[in-house]
């Protein structure tokens, strides 16, 4: 199987079971409007302390290490806000980690998704402890960490990849490249512990000798 499962699964199944199962099937970015809500009450036994919620596929960035668009592609899909809502809810787990590659998304339409997502889980009255992937973007943006941590994000993890401004560019990090270019790590990096929110940082390694004639400059 290759890509997405969610649209060929049922394929498969009903194939194998009419014992001529093929030798390749192909799930493509499909929309995330329809997509089957887990059946988290087979997993029953001490060992899950964590539940997981996915709100979007997808990532425009398209980094030279990264695995992320070769399995969900480019395009950055949301999945519609009431019904992840409706889903966590669902969740037993205290803990929930959100398994997007970036929570924030990549524009003005996306942080919107998702300041009404931690704003409804407020409105709701959930409490749970979230742990969170997103861009260093996030630091940029004060309200929405504030009411990401009241709405109880816990950790962040942001792929800072480097602090070196040529294994950068090697990665295609732009994102990441404009930030450190600017000097402003420190910055964005104190903001998001200021909100409440633990800075987990994550670093790719194997790039920096072949640029060490390039000096680093502080961040």
């Amino acid at each position: 199987m290759i890509g997405e499962a969610e649209s060929v699964w049922p394929k498969v199944l009903e194939d194998f079971d009419a014992g001529r199962l093929g030798k390749i099937y192909s799930g493509g970015g499909e929309s995330l409007e329809n997509l089957p809500t887990p059946r988290r009450d087979l997993l029953r036994n001490d060992f899950y302390r964590w539940g997981s919620l996915q709100t979007s596929r997808g990532c425009p960035m398209d980094c030279a290490f990264c695995s992320v668009t070769a399995f969900n592609g480019r395009r950055f899909r949301r999945r519609p806000l009431d019904v992840v809502v409706d889903e966590l809810e669902q969740i037993p787990q205290r803990m929930v980690m959100l398994t997007d590659d970036n929570i924030i998304g990549f524009g003005r339409e996306d942080r919107d998704w998702t300041c009404a997502f931690f704003s409804r889980i407020l409105e709701r009255g959930i409490r749970k402890h979230f742990f969170a992937q997103a861009s260093i973007q996030f630091g940029e943006d004060p309200a929405l960490i504030r009411l990401a941590a009241r709405a109880g994000l816990r950790i962040v993890f942001v792929g800072m990849e480097s602090i070196n401004a040529g294994t950068l560019r090697a990665y295609n990090k732009s994102l990441n490249l404009q930030r450190l270019t600017q000097h402003r790590y420190k910055e964005l990096i104190a903001a998001i512990r200021r909100g409440g929110i633990a800075f987990h940082g994550a670093f790719v390694l194997g790039l920096s000798l072949i640029h060490i004639s390039e000096p680093t400059r502080p961040y």
